[in-house]
């Protein structure tokens, strides 16, 4: 079942620094990065779709797509900031971003409604963070 997944990143890095251009995004498993839309208040706004499925003998959804990053049960997206050389990323930080806290109520009702699960992070964080306020949500789109 596809589901849309909205990432809200507060006080996200700044593009570049003193030694040369640098990015921030969403990485696939490709090592491309998405980059995020920028907010009126400076956060960032990641939108994907990802695909969850039952797995036999759990509970919890399993989580793939493009940006799912993980072995099952410790699914995760990663917001990347690095730079490229020689045509390789070179990661300056990352902020893990877990998908263990999403039930399938919240799939189900975000579904249905033609709603979007957002959870936002701080970027000032790095390896894996703590969601922001109450975790997962459901965001109804206008």
């Amino acid at each position: 079942m596809n589901v849309n997944v909205r990432i809200i990143c507060t006080s996200p890095p700044t593009q570049t620094e003193e030694s040369g251009q640098t990015h921030f995004g969403m990485q696939t498993k490709s090592q491309d990065l998405l980059s995020g839309l920028p907010l009126a208040n400076g956060s960032l706004q990641f939108d994907c779709t990802l695909k969850s499925r039952q797995t036999a003998g759990e509970e919890a959804p399993d989580w793939t797509g493009a940006y799912v990053h993980g072995k099952p049960k410790q699914r995760f997206l990663y917001l990347s900031w690095g730079y490229k050389e020689n045509n390789h990323w070179e990661w300056i930080k990352r902020i893990k971003i877990p998908l263990s806290g999403i039930t399938w109520q919240q799939i189900d009702t975000a579904n249905k409604s033609g709603g979007t699960l957002q959870a936002s992070v701080d970027g000032t964080q790095t390896a894996t963070v703590k969601l922001l306020g109450d975790g997962w949500s459901i965001q109804h789109n206008k």
